[in-house]
């Protein structure tokens, strides 16, 4: 079957029309690409857990998610600042981190009913941008600091405790004329232990 020319022409015209608005469709799907913020995703499961009731074995398996996620972060945690994290402090830490935009936790549990009760699993997606990761470990490497800067600080107001107890002692014994040696010796140890380790217990809490 021969074309006239008109014809030619038309089909001519509609492919390029057609190659051209693939192109700036594309395009514009690369500009949509672009302007999402790069970011960084977890999925965890805490496994299968068992429960006589439906609630049990979800808040079992719930439960176990949030450690997996919990120890997931506290990985990313220490590739970025080479610190290892306490349970607790990563609890803080996801809180914080749940506080800024762009960081989302998504939750699934799916449960079976068996013979021997019920099982469920849960999966959780954590996704965070780079950005805040980034502004994540600043906070981290700046906690780091002042962490050392109160253990340093805590170590030098220790030997000056146990350096004042020692001269209290020595002026006590001597004004006592060295007969309560021994009831003073223990009373001031006793004191000065108290205060180091109720110093020390709440520079953990601090830090």
């Amino acid at each position: 079957m021969k074309l006239s020319v008109p014809t030619m022409l038309l089909f001519v015209w509609a492919v390029n029309a057609t190659a051209a608005d693939a192109v700036v469709g594309t395009r514009h799907g690369r500009d949509q690409w672009s302007d999402a913020p790069p970011s960084r995703s977890i999925t965890v499961t805490g496994g299968r857990c068992v429960g006589l009731s439906r609630l049990e074995a979800e808040q079992l398996a719930q439960e176990a998610a949030d450690r997996a996620l919990l120890a997931r972060l506290g990985e990313l945690a220490e590739q970025m600042t080479a610190r290892r994290l306490s349970a607790r402090h990563l609890w803080r830490e996801r809180f914080w981190l749940l506080e800024h935009s762009g960081v989302h936790r998504h939750e699934e549990t799916a449960i079976e009913e068996k013979p021997y009760g019920f099982v469920a699993e849960t999966t959780i997606a954590f996704t965070a941008p780079e950005s805040t990761l980034g502004r994540w470990a600043e906070r981290l490497a700046e906690q780091q600091r002042r962490s050392q800067t109160a253990t340093l600080a805590a170590v030098a107001a220790t030997l000056l405790l146990w350096a004042f107890g020692l001269m209290m002692l020595v002026r006590l014994d001597r004004a006592t004329g060295g007969y309560y040696r021994g009831r003073l010796a223990a009373a001031v140890s006793v004191l000065v232990l108290a205060l180091t380790g109720l110093g020390w217990w709440m520079l953990l809490l601090v830090i």
